[in-house]
């Protein structure tokens, strides 16, 4: 059950660290100032860059995670099988 515990914790881990860019963009977004830099296309791309790579880290994290559970679940099997 612990790496149950683990995967939901990373996940709500992504969930904060997702949102958190989501808060900032929308917050920065409030000046007329701040506008006129979000349209700016030299702006946008180290956004998207930045999201990206959270997602790709968080994706990877989630495949591991995926591995660990499969091998659990064949140990698990295993074991209630020569038992």
């Amino acid at each position: 059950m612990k790496i149950y515990k683990k995967i939901l914790e990373e996940k709500e881990k992504a969930n904060s660290v997702l949102c958190g860019i989501v808060e900032k963009l929308l917050s920065s977004s409030a000046s007329p100032e701040s506008q006129q830099n979000i349209l700016n296309t030299d702006v946008l791309p180290s956004i998207v860059n930045a999201v990206k790579q959270t997602l790709h880290k968080y994706h990877k994290q989630i495949e591991e995670n995926n591995f660990k559970l499969s091998s659990l679940n064949e140990q698990n099997c295993y074991a209630t099988k020569n038992h």
